[in-house]
């Protein structure tokens, strides 16, 4: 808290956006972090508008968003993320630490890579099995090879999502495929690993709004 660098901690201080910047930019590279699932900033009051991003391309973005508490998360869902569950543990960090009930919160999944192009190994695959069960063999698909599957990480994320009490009727996906439309978003998969952009996804709170 700003309040630590004052000589009267009672003392008003004004944040403008520069320097709103600039602090949050500083707290994220001259910290030592180490590996991170999520991370939670409490901005000062007046400070809501402070946006959280996650960079993507294939993987899913998924916004969070509790109009009961007015509080915003932002996770990064890949095969990984998906693994160990990071959206499940943004919510859950949301109760802990805003008190946001799962039910209230509305999800929106961002657009990601579909279950047509989402081809992994048995490394993968066998892990998300493990974590995923009935929902993950229902959704895959052995290929010809018989060593890759084809998996849907849609089902998965709202698999997550609803074992961590959000409900069905609050979560929306966008349709939408990386791979299958790299001429509106970037892929790794559609390039097979050479150069590319990455896509951002931005979530803030506006001050005042509803």
């Amino acid at each position: 808290s700003i309040n630590l660098l004052l000589e009267d901690e009672e003392t008003p201080v004004i944040w403008r956006g520069p320097i709103i910047g600039d602090v949050v930019r500083q707290f994220w590279t001259d910290v030592i972090w180490g590996e991170l699932d999520y991370l939670i900033l409490d901005m000062p009051p007046g400070t809501g508008d402070v946006p959280l991003t996650v960079f993507h391309a294939d993987c899913a973005p998924i916004f969070l968003f509790d109009p009961v508490k007015r509080a915003v998360g932002l996770a990064h869902c890949g095969w990984r993320g998906v693994m160990k569950k990071t959206g499940a543990t943004a919510i859950r960090a949301m109760w802990e630490r805003f008190g946001s009930r799962p039910r209230d919160i509305l999800a929106a999944v961002g657009p990601h890579i579909c279950k047509h192009c989402f081809t992994v190994g048995r490394d993968v695959a066998q892990p998300l099995f493990s974590v995923y069960g009935i929902t993950a063999e229902r959704t895959s698909k052995l290929l010809p090879d018989g060593e890759h599957f084809s998996m849907d990480l849609s089902a998965m994320i709202e698999k997550m999502l609803t074992d961590a009490g959000v409900w069905r009727e609050n979560i929306t996906f966008d349709t939408l495929c990386n791979c299958c439309s790299p001429e509106r978003y970037w892929s790794h998969r559609a390039v097979q690993g050479g150069p590319r952009g990455v896509g951002m996804s931005v979530i803030f709170l506006q001050e005042g709004s509803q």
